[in-house]
């Protein structure tokens, strides 16, 4: 009997390996288009035992029941989402501004500037013209508004990205402690001798998310199963401890800094989302802000150094045009005497002349003078300058995330042809288990046929 016992035991066996193998299948196909996913495979193993000279085959064992993930591929994808989140971030922010400095709009800086100009030439063919005076202020005034607009909207932008950047921090620091959580659960089960494949899948999509804001490095301890997770070289997630990043904000500046809460030292991410956010608060943004306070201050000094040596029509003179006190795109200002009286607006170079025109020709003719950049630039090649630096910055960044979206792609692809469900290959796995059960319940029939024989004996 004890021969007849281990045919028993055999067929047992062989048949739940193959339920178990049959209930991996059908988890594959149920998932077959759950996000995160990765797809398992039953790991059989033989099983035996030494009698004497012999071996004794005591049938099949379902050893475990493993993900299929590609490691490398892995750290590649997590380095090239960190790169993809920058880049796709200061691509949707430059793309903002884009409109903002576009050239030959009509309500850019550009047209502005034409009117502005223009006007002092009509006031230089009649300058002895009260109402040619007032469409001078009212060209002036527009100029003004649209520097203001123009600021106002800069700075906007500014409090809406730093407001973004903090929100991306806080979800970091979710993200850390629910890794580092499932970091405890995964060596507890490890422990117990239990392998939650699920909450593999799960520590490895939260994973890929934060290496959307951050640049990431995983490491996983073989022993406990627990992830490390660096950054910069900076440990963010060690085992069950999680790291927290303090957000520090210069609103004044639009401009914010990180930290870490325990190891207490500067956090700087190159890449990821808030690596993109980063890059424009303190470097794009600023540049473009100082490039048209440049643009403003220059234009009051000029203006106001011609207009202050000039005379109105009642020979008055010494009198400012713009407001000398304001030399920034926010804070340009008309004087307030020409805000106040057109008359005041000067266009001789001598008193007691309406028909000199002296001083409306020379500030109409800075149109064409390089009194920009140090003298190397007239009002129009500035304004290209800045045009084209936000024009080409954005041109970059939309062809680095093109590139970099190409390159997640593939590595995507190349992943989900390992760790993704192929239903056809499924099937074929449905079918040759269903057979290998089939085989092991006939021999269990056999077996008890056998058994009914042996006891039919008398």
């Amino acid at each position: 009997m004890a021969g007849i016992n281990n045919l028993f035991e055999l067929s047992k066996r062989a048949l739940l390996a193959y339920q178990g193998a049959m209930n991996t299948v059908g988890h594959n196909v149920a998932n077959a288009q759950t996000p995160g996913y990765s797809r398992q495979r039953v790991d059989l193993r033989q099983s035996g035992v030494q009698e004497g000279r012999w071996y004794l085959g005591l049938g099949v064992r379902l050893e475990g029941v493993e993900r299929l993930r590609d490691r490398f591929l892995e750290t590649q994808i997590l380095e090239q989402t960190a790169r993809w989140g920058r880049f796709s971030r200061e691509r949707a922010l430059l793309e903002r501004l884009e409109g903002l400095f576009l050239p030959r709009t009509e309500g850019g800086l550009e047209a502005a500037f034409e009117r502005f100009w223009n006007a002092w030439n009509d006031l230089a063919a009649q300058p002895d013209s009260l109402a040619v005076r007032g469409e001078v202020r009212e060209a002036a005034r527009a100029l003004v508004h649209l520097f203001h607009s123009q600021d106002r909207y800069l700075q906007t932008l500014g409090e809406q990205a730093l407001q973004e950047a903090r929100q991306k921090v806080d979800r970091v620091n979710e993200l850390l402690g629910q890794i580092a959580r499932i970091n405890q659960q995964e060596h507890t089960n490890r422990l117990q001798g239990v392998v939650d494949n699920t909450l593999l899948d799960e520590r490895d999509r939260l994973v890929r998310e934060l290496a959307g804001l951050v640049e990431l490095t995983a490491q996983t301890d073989p022993r406990t199963g627990m992830l490390v997770l660096f950054s910069g070289g900076l440990a963010l997630v060690q085992g069950e401890k999680a790291e927290t990043l303090e957000f520090d904000a210069d609103p004044a500046r639009a401009t914010f800094s990180l930290r870490l809460r325990n190891a207490q030292v500067a956090f700087r991410p190159a890449h990821g989302e808030l690596g993109g956010l980063r890059e424009f608060l303190q470097d794009t943004l600023p540049e473009l802000r100082a490039r048209l306070d440049t643009l403003a201050g220059e234009l009051v000094a000029a203006v106001n150094t011609l207009h202050m040596g000039g005379f109105t029509l009642d020979g008055q003179t010494g009198i400012a045009f713009f407001d000398p006190s304001g030399t920034t795109a926010a804070t340009i200002e008309l004087d307030s005497a020409v805000q106040g009286d057109v008359s005041r607006i000067a266009a001789a170079d001598r008193p007691d002349e309406p028909g000199n025109n002296a001083v409306a020709r020379a500030i109409a003719g800075l149109r064409l003078q390089r009194w920009l950049d140090s003298g190397l630039a007239t009002p129009g090649e500035f304004l290209s300058s800045l045009y084209g630096l936000v024009g080409s910055r954005s041109q970059q960044a939309r062809a680095r995330a093109d590139a970099q979206q190409a390159i997640l792609d593939h590595l995507q692809t190349l992943g989900e042809a390992i760790s993704g469900v192929s239903l056809d290959e499924e099937m074929t796995h449905l079918i040759r288990f269903q057979q290998a059960y089939g085989a092991a319940a006939r021999v269990l029939q056999t077996v008890q046929e056998m058994v009914e024989t042996l006891l039919s004996l008398k």
